[in-house]
Order: structure tokens, then C-alpha cells, then sequence
């Protein structure tokens, strides 16, 4: 049996992606013609250890989004 949370977190996700799904978004759009960059915003809500959004194993996500960004600088030096 669901709680009464799961419930009502359930019927606010199947709204929500009903509600993206009307506007256009969560489809296939293909692939453009030029590379995209995007930005991972690790909110302090995320990030501050004691946190009760705080991620599990933080610094592994921390570690994977430098290693990222150091490919894109280096991409971007090989464009001279």
C-alpha cells in the first residue's frame, strides 16, 4: 500500500509531465549541426554535506563534472 506522500508526489509528476509533454518537450529532436555544452548547476542545496537534499557519494559527481569540464577546455584549445 503507498503512503499518502507517494500518492500525491505520483499524481504531481504524472501532471507535470503531461503538462511537458502538451508544451513540446520530452521528444526526440534529433541532432543540430554544432556541439552543445551543458551547464550542471550543483546547487548548494545539493552540495552542502548535512544537507537533507545533500547526494550521496557528492564528490564522485563533483569529480566526473571537472574531468568534463577539463575536456572542454581542451577541446576548445585544440579549435587555435
Amino acid at each position: 500500500m503507498e503512503s499518502p506522500l507517494s500518492e500525491t508526489l505520483e499524481q504531481a509528476f504524472a501532471q507535470a509531465t503531461k503538462l511537458y509533454q502538451e508544451r513540446g518537450f520530452q521528444r526526440r529532436v534529433g541532432f543540430g549541426k554544432k556541439p552543445a555544452l551543458i551547464n550542471v548547476d550543483l546547487a548548494n542545496a545539493w552540495t552542502r554535506p548535512g544537507n537533507p537534499f545533500t547526494c550521496e557519494k557528492i564528490d564522485a559527481t563533483f569529480a566526473d563534472v571537472e574531468s568534463v569540464g577539463r575536456r572542454v577546455d581542451y577541446l576548445y584549445s585544440m579549435k587555435g
